[in-house]
């Protein structure tokens, strides 16, 4: 990111700078250059935890976590969504997924446009989660035709964390 152009602020949920050394939930990004459409406090969801020395020379310098939305937050672990989605699109059928966190584990909606083993989707989610952490995790997958998308951007989200 080049510091002499744009603003990076650390942040938590609310928005409240985070101190060197702890994790961000999202980065606020200020655009000081470009005029015709600037940028003020773009929030991304990329997860940076400040280095504790990146005062004095005025360069932030950070480690990225990534992204911070598609954690699965569970007590004593954190499932990365490339645990799920290497999952998801190994499993012949599947072109897109949805993930939804639960309390006790995920729900899943598969895009397909054929029929799925779903059994065997619920045994491979079940045993990912496993190893990445969660010791009884409850999986529910359906097959479904088409996937919601956000109402005003249309994007899709493919992993909610609860």
């Amino acid at each position: 990111m080049a510091t002499d152009s744009c603003l990076a602020e650390l942040a938590d949920d609310a928005c409240r700078p985070v101190p060197p050394g702890v994790a961000s939930a999202k980065v606020l990004v200020t655009n000081l250059y470009n005029r015709l459409q600037p940028l003020i406090r773009y929030e991304l969801g990329d997860s940076f935890t400040r280095q504790p020395d990146s005062h004095g020379h005025g360069h932030l310098r950070v480690t990225v976590v990534g992204r911070s939305d598609e954690i699965l937050h569970s007590p004593g672990t954190g499932v990365h969504r490339v645990v799920l989605r290497s999952v998801l699109l190994a499993q012949p059928g599947v072109i897109d997924y949805l993930v939804t966190q639960t309390p006790g584990g995920v729900a899943v909606l598969a895009l397909t446009d054929r029929d799925i083993d779903l059994a065997r989707l619920r045994d491979s989610l079940r045993a990912a989660l496993r190893r990445a952490g969660l010791a009884d995790p409850e999986v529910r997958a359906d097959a479904v035709s088409s996937l919601p998308r956000h109402p005003e951007t249309g994007k899709l989200r493919r992993v909610i964390p609860a």
